[in-house]
């Protein structure tokens, strides 16, 4: 089975402590159809790129048997940790998370892409503000 993860964040204030949100589509096939489920969350105190990481973390923790993953993201730093396991030391925990979650699928791809198909239909979603705001 394949499974596109498509991750769109928002973000406001300086680079290091914002607020901001993330939206997570999952698309797969059962038989002929798609079957899709959306998740929504914002944080505060927060930095942009915990953020993505922790968008990333949270949609590879919702595969629940293994599969053939591609996460669509538009974060180089989310790109770059996935392929070379190197987080330079910067949100340990979330990072094991996220491979202990990589290490249950049979393969997990990133592509970089500045526009993915869902995602203007994220962003509206998130401007619909419909989510719970944690403090980081």
């Amino acid at each position: 089975m394949k499974v596109d993860i498509y991750l769109t964040t928002t973000f406001k204030g300086s680079f290091a402590s914002g607020t901001g949100a993330y939206g997570i589509l999952l698309r797969t096939m059962r038989g002929q159809r798609p079957a899709m489920r959306e998740h929504y969350a914002g944080w505060s105190g927060i930095s942009i790129q915990k953020l993505n990481v922790r968008a990333a973390v949270e949609a590879l923790c919702y595969m629940n048997a293994p599969c053939d993953v591609v996460i669509h993201t538009d974060n180089q730093y989310i790109k770059y940790v996935i392929e070379n396991g190197n987080t330079n030391g910067k949100f340990v925990e979330l990072w094991k998370s996220f491979f202990a979650a990589r290490n249950r699928m049979k393969s997990v791809r990133v592509e970089l892409e500045s526009g993915h198909e869902y995602q203007e239909y994220l962003k509206g979603k998130l401007a619909e503000g419909k989510y719970t705001v944690i403090n980081d």
